[in-house]
């Protein structure tokens, strides 16, 4: 897109991981770029996010990644606090608004999902983070319909890159095997995921903003691995032995394999090509390898 072209306001509401690389992608792109965290502004608190928005471009693009998530907390008050953002956010936005972005997750198709899955399948949320999801889909589906704002559903997999220290299983897995020379997986090795790298999230904003895409879409490679599988090629990257140790601790519900149809996807964004985990893990391993050592060099 060319700034001479075609100026857009993007503005993010959420400041976690997610939040800070669709920003620091959108900065060398658009004039009018705004976050929004809890550090500027406490989006459950509906009065000081009227003020702030007061000084929002009234036609901006909203992209909402904010959520208080299952690392936080996953009971009925985080269920509570994730509609009242929502909530707040439908009551604060401009008229004129152009579009908005949701961040919901695969986790709506529940525990045991017909596979592959397609944006067709039936969804069964399990646990009040993926109800919340859903259910802020619904609540946005609806005020988009009153609002007449064009929405796009973004229903992410596992997403790894930049900046998720301690946030992602792909950063769990290279620092454990990087920093302690070895991998415990403490789950069943055999669990198949789908994992994105951040930058193409970012990539698929700039389409969806730029072609003014709207609906639904799983967002994933649609070649899933196991979580062996995966450890083993983290150890492949690498010059030294690490070892690989299942132990199987954590019990629960979870779901075995996660599959993805990602037709739909590819004939919404046909000439975009999602990374492929080798081409990300190697980038990956490369830069946290590249950090430590600018570390130590520090140190």
């Amino acid at each position: 897109m060319s700034k001479k072209n075609n100026y857009q306001s993007i503005v993010v509401l959420g400041g976690g991981f997610l939040g800070k690389n669709i920003i620091s992608y959108f900065k060398k792109k658009y004039h009018h770029v705004n976050l929004i965290d809890r550090k500027i502004c406490d989006l459950l608190d509906l009065k000081k996010l009227s003020i702030l928005f007061k000084s929002i471009p009234p036609s901006s693009t909203f992209v909402i990644s904010a959520a208080v998530t299952r690392l936080t907390s996953n009971d009925s008050r985080s269920y509570d606090k994730n509609i009242k953002i929502i909530e707040n956010f439908l009551k604060v936005i401009p008229s004129s608004a152009k579009h908005v972005i949701f961040f919901s997750t695969v986790d709506v198709y529940g525990l045991d999902p017909i596979l592959p899955i397609s944006e067709l399948n039936s969804v069964n949320p399990n646990d009040f983070y993926a109800k919340a999801k859903l259910d802020s889909e619904i609540i946005l589906k609806k005020e988009s319909d009153i609002k007449r704002f064009n929405l796009t559903i973004l229903r992410l997999c596992g997403v790894y890159g930049k900046g998720d220290a301690s946030k992602s299983t792909i950063n769990r897995l290279v620092s454990s095997a990087i920093d302690d020379r070895r991998i415990n997986i403490t789950s069943n090795p055999d669990i198949e995921r789908d994992f994105i790298l951040v930058n193409d999230i970012s990539k698929i904003i700039e389409k969806i903003v730029n072609n003014k895409i709207i609906g639904t879409f799983n967002i994933a490679t649609g070649q899933s691995q196991t979580i062996f599988a995966i450890a083993k090629k983290i150890v492949s990257e690498l010059s030294f032995k690490v070892n690989i140790n299942v132990q199987n601790k954590i019990v629960g519900d979870r779901v075995l394999k996660l599959q993805f149809d990602t037709g739909y996807l590819k004939n919404k964004f046909e000439d975009f090509k999602m990374t492929s985990l080798d081409d990300g893990l190697a980038d990956y391993i490369n830069n946290y390898l590249t950090h430590e050592m600018k570390n130590n060099n520090e140190d």
